[in-house]
Parts: structure tokens; sequence; C-alpha cells
């Protein structure tokens, strides 16, 4: 899941088949197109400059939404050899020992062996989303979310039980905040429910608070941490456990804790429909009742303020 595959600029040849090629990609995919070589833009425009002006204008508008729906991330980093073809260049970036993409989709007409890493575009039938099984480890919930993180944007964070004074869980969101102080992120508001927390566990404030700090002690750059807890009882209770931005989302079945080996949990990313709906409640202020909130700002610097409503 949130794999990155890369498409050859000439593979495609009309705007139809580069809009149902691109519909395959983006946040409620999860999956996602590198744009390799960085020009790659440029070189699929190329690619379609003796089509018809209306055809033109359809693959323009086609990849201002691939770039504005996040269906293509860049990757002017990757390496890249000016005196190698893009075959040989993405087949070297597919199969080296920590490979940056998951395949090269190239031209289907092309009759002769494919090199390793490439796949032909009729062969690449990925099907709707990309729902699976992970091992719950911290590394793996960082590289399920940092595309998300990637995607930038106030990062919420929606899990009833994410209790950062367990060991289980404090290690995922140290890793998670050490991510997202790389990105940079300006936020992260993190939505549980009270009782779980303040009431179960009987957890103070204060402990809360120190617990958030010392899970973002490491970061190299500033973010604030929004902890709220949820007064939840006369509203739809809280039960999906999400990771999102206004730009996409992923869900985990088991929440974002370390599970014993070899536990794994179901992950998937959150389609439009889901994402919406969190956007509304959580983003835009249509939540259960705020019972208390901790705000700390990990990274240099570090401070904290706490709020009971």
């Amino acid at each position: 899941m949130n794999d990155l595959y890369a498409l050859e600029p000439t593979a495609l040849r009309t705007a139809n088949e580069l809009r149902f090629f691109l519909a395959q990609f983006g946040p409620p995919a999860g999956r996602y197109l590198a744009a390799l070589p960085k020009t790659w833009f440029d070189e699929i425009e190329k690619s379609f400059q003796e089509a018809r002006p209306v055809e033109q204008q359809r693959i323009l508008a086609l990849l201002r939404r691939a770039r504005e729906g996040s269906m293509v991330l860049s990757r002017p980093r990757a390496a890249w050899s000016t005196l190698q073809d893009w075959r040989y260049n993405v087949s070297s970036l597919a199969t080296s020992p920590q490979p940056l993409i998951k395949a090269g989709i190239v031209n289907s007409e092309i009759l002769e062996q494919l090199p390793a890493g490439l796949v032909s575009v009729n062969e690449f039938s990925p099907g709707p989303t990309c729902e699976m099984e992970m091992p719950a480890t911290a590394d793996a919930f960082v590289r399920l979310t940092s595309v998300i993180i990637e995607l930038k944007g106030d990062i919420h964070l929606v899990d009833p039980y994410m209790d950062p004074c367990r060991g289980d869980m404090k290690s995922v969101l140290a890793a998670m905040m050490d991510r997202m102080a790389d990105a940079p992120v300006n936020s992260l508001t993190i939505w549980v429910r009270a009782r779980e927390i303040i009431g179960n566990k009987a957890r103070t404030l204060n402990e809360l608070e120190q617990a958030l700090m010392l899970a973002g002690a490491k970061a190299r750059a500033r973010v604030r941490v929004t902890y709220n807890l949820l007064d939840d009882s006369l509203e739809e209770r809280m039960h999906a456990r999400c990771f999102f931005s206004i730009k996409g989302g992923v869900s985990s079945d088991q929440g974002f804790q370390v599970l014993r080996t070899p536990s794994k949990t179901k992950v998937s990313p959150m389609s439009e429909a889901l994402l919406d709906a969190y956007i509304a409640r959580y983003h835009e202020g249509k939540h259960a009742p705020i019972e208390h909130t901790v705000s700390v700002v990990i990274g240099p610097r570090q401070g904290a303020h706490r709020q009971q409503r």
C-alpha cells in the first residue's frame, strides 16, 4: 500500500487512456505515480504535441488534476542518468536493494522481453484499492503514513484509545512525530475518547503532557501537537482509526500501536466519502464535545499548555 510507480511518458496514446490510467492513483487508491524524471510533466505534454488542440487541452487539464489531486509525486533527488534511457533508469530504481518504486509501466506495443522492474501498461491491473495486512510496528506505521505526511497540511490522528503514556503507542507516535518534523508538518491533532484515557486509565493531564513531549523530544523541527479528549457519549461514538489530512488518509483496523510479533493489522486508504466525513467531523469542528485539551510544541523550544472545557 502507498507504493510508487512510474509511467513511461510515451506509454499512452490518447487523453482517454491517460484519464483512465490516472484514475488508478492518488490517496483514495493508496498508490501513487512518481514524476520520473523531474521533467516528466513536460515530457508527457511533448508526447501529445501532434494531437489535435482539443486533445492537448484535455491532456493539460488531466495533468493539472493529477498535480492537485496528489496522484503524481515529485522525486527530484532520484538518481537519474541522462546518458541512459528511461527504461534503464526506472528498471534500476525498481530493482535496487532499497527500491524507490514498485514498477515502471511502459508502452504495451513493445514485444521484446521487458527488463526487470518494468511491466506493460496492458498488464498493469492493480485493482481499485490497496487494502492489505501489515506488521504492526512503528517503522511500518511510518512507511504507511509517510505519503500523507509528505502531502503536508494539518494532520489528524483519530484513535479513541491512543494513550501516549503506553509504550506500544508512544513508540509509534514518536516515529510519526520525527517524520513530520522532517516534512515539515505544522500541526498534528490527536482525537481520543476521554473516558478511555481519563476515566478508565485515570491519566492526569500532566502525565499526558509529559508523555507527548517525550514522544517528540527528538524532533528536529517545531510541530504543534494538540491532544483532544472527547465526550462522545451523546454523539456517534468514535470507532474507525484514521490518519489523514485534507488531501488523503489511511485507516488501521487495530489502531496505531505496536502489536506482539507476528500480529498484523489491516490497513486501507480512506475512501473519498470517508475522508470527507472525517474532514467535516474533525477538521471543520463537527466532532463531539471536547472535555480536555493538551497542547504541546515538540522540537526546538518545546512548550505546553492545558485547557479544560
